[in-house]
């Protein structure tokens, strides 16, 4: 399992630090923007590359477990399928909605990135 990958921000009155997977896969728009916003202030073009590489990071991640859950799934169908005539497959479970939500926030994510802090 990777480490957790925080990213921080240093501005005038402050800081502030954020789990790059958890926020972007979870924050409303609105946190999002300002996030990016104060950032595109008050961080390097080094830090909005590392950032975006976390990001992307983050969503291979997620991409990766929902990939391994669909072999195993179909395993399941095949070792079923031997007993039963059918077999219901492709039912996600909560939590591989989630990841799949998680995976579409951290795109749109990307995106304003690039819109609110362009290179």
């Amino acid at each position: 399992m990777e480490a957790r990958t925080i990213f921080r921000i240093e501005y005038p009155s402050g800081n502030i630090q954020v789990d790059v997977g958890s926020f972007f896969g979870t924050a409303e728009t609105r946190k999002i923007k300002k996030l990016l916003q104060l950032a595109s202030e008050n961080c390097s073009l080094e830090q909005r590359e590392d950032l975006l590489s976390a990001m992307n990071r983050e969503d291979r991640r997620r991409k990766e477990a929902l990939d391994e859950i669909a072999v195993l799934e179909l395993r399941r169908t095949e070792i079923l399928t031997h007993f039963f005539e059918s077999i219901p497959s492709g039912i996600l479970s909560s939590a591989e909605k989630q990841l799949q939500k998680q995976r579409a926030k951290i795109a749109k994510s990307i995106e304003l990135l690039e819109e609110v802090w362009p290179l």
